[in-house]
């Protein structure tokens, strides 16, 4: 399991460029990231039969593996089997731990997200549109976090929100060479998103103060 989120950005990423096939000129499929090579022929169709199973095996089946385990794992604690919940826990504990309760699943939308990340960084046609969607999927990882906000520690969610943030700020530097237009439309969203998010998690704290003083 920690293996398997650790690699997953990577894996995803090389699983996708492997089976990403693009129409050149004479009408033949060549390989996206080699276009010299003709898809499905050769070489590449032995690559495609351990790459289709590595996609649907790995690239799929692993969230919704730790989506199953989270649902799982919930279930079991709102019926009060806390031997089941403790050994999910050592057996899953990465792609549990910090999480409330009723935010499990959160990790699913994590791996989804970078999946996500992934194709966009592949398949989007153009450098530019490929950094803009890489932006806007920060962008909206931001605002889930500070919406959500699923982790047990509040500084966890802060932490979560600004490292985003950082992220994609780093992605608008490189847009800014680009396409003034998209930078402009990436960095008004990143800050109402970074502004949302914050807002949501600070107002969230002011409401439980209080609901402490009262």
């Amino acid at each position: 399991i920690i293996l398997g989120a650790l690699a997953f950005l990577q894996v995803s990423l090389r699983t996708i460029q492997g089976l990403h096939c693009v129409r050149v000129g004479d009408g033949s499929l060549r390989l996206g990231v080699e276009l010299r090579q003709r898809c499905f022929e050769g070489d590449h169709l032995a690559l495609t039969m351990v790459l289709v199973p590595m996609a649907l095996g790995f690239c799929l089946g692993f969230p919704v593996l730790c989506c199953l385990v989270a649902v799982r794992t919930y279930q079991r604690l709102v019926g009060g089997k806390l031997d089941s919940v403790d050994s999910a826990m050592e057996a899953y504990g990465f792609v549990l731990r910090g999480l409330k309760p009723k935010f499990l699943w959160f990790r699913t939308v994590q791996l989804v997200t970078t999946l996500a990340f992934a194709m966009e960084t592949v398949v989007a046609p153009a450098g530019e549109v490929r950094i803009f969607a890489a932006g806007v999927n920060f962008s909206v990882s931001v605002l889930l976090v500070g919406f959500l906000d699923p982790f047990l520690e509040r500084w966890h969610s802060l932490l979560a929100i600004c490292s985003g943030t950082a992220s994609g700020g780093q992605i608008l530097y490189f847009l800014f060479s680009e396409d003034r237009t998209l930078f402009g439309i990436g960095a008004v969203l990143q800050a109402v998103c970074f502004s949302l998010a914050v807002g949501a998690v600070v107002l969230r704290v002011v409401l439980f103060n209080t609901k402490v003083i009262a």
